[in-house]
């Protein structure tokens, strides 16, 4: 299980990381606007991800549970969105659109499924579960952006090499998806 959630969080991170550090050259891209206006635009995706956030979060103690839907819907449907933003051709407002939900959408879960990952073993072993997930985890967020940065660099389509967070996103979000059901036939006494 442990394993599981590190892959899982690796993918995350990947999709995460690779949007967050590309999204400023993409924005150029899209708006062919100068350093200003990019800087502009680019703080609007990270500041509906933090409303997502906490709304998301809020939801889901309203809810009582954190339950799969409130990380892996989102997941899905940021990784669908950021598939779908090279489609959009001369709309700076349907890319921004795109980029926004892709955006919330990969924050937006965050500490809901570490508050479902920490359920998930024995209080005596959170601590080292807890940092081996976060160690897998976070070398996703050096490989994603250098993936990103090859297939953007290798001819993906208009130079943009974001279908990686788009397939690592869903990718994640299955992985979660089956590590979640797994989890539900299984009981874990603490410690």
């Amino acid at each position: 299980m442990i394993w599981g959630l590190g892959v899982a969080y690796f993918l995350w991170l990947c999709g995460m990381y690779g949007f967050g550090l590309w999204l400023p050259s993409l924005i150029h891209q899209v708006s062919a606007a100068g350093i200003g206006s990019v800087s502009l635009l680019t703080v609007v995706p990270f500041g509906f991800a933090a409303l997502g956030l906490y709304l998301n979060t809020k939801w889901s103690k309203a809810a009582h549970h954190a339950e799969n839907w409130h990380f892996i819907v989102p997941m899905l449907i940021g990784g669908v969105a950021i598939l779908l933003q090279p489609y959009v051709h001369g709309s700076l407002v349907l890319s921004m659109f795109l980029l926004i939900v892709t955006g919330t959408s990969i924050y937006c879960g965050i500490g809901i499924w570490w508050a479902w990952t920490l359920s998930l073993v024995p209080r005596n072993q959170v601590g080292l579960s807890t940092g081996l997930v976060n160690l897998i985890g976070n070398i996703g967020g050096v490989v994603g952006p250098i993936l990103v940065g090859w297939a953007a660099h290798n001819g993906a389509a208009g130079g943009n090499g974001f279908y990686v967070v788009g397939y690592a996103l869903i990718a994640s979000a299955l992985l979660n998806s089956g590590l979640w059901a797994l989890s539900r036939r299984r009981v874990v006494v603490p410690a």
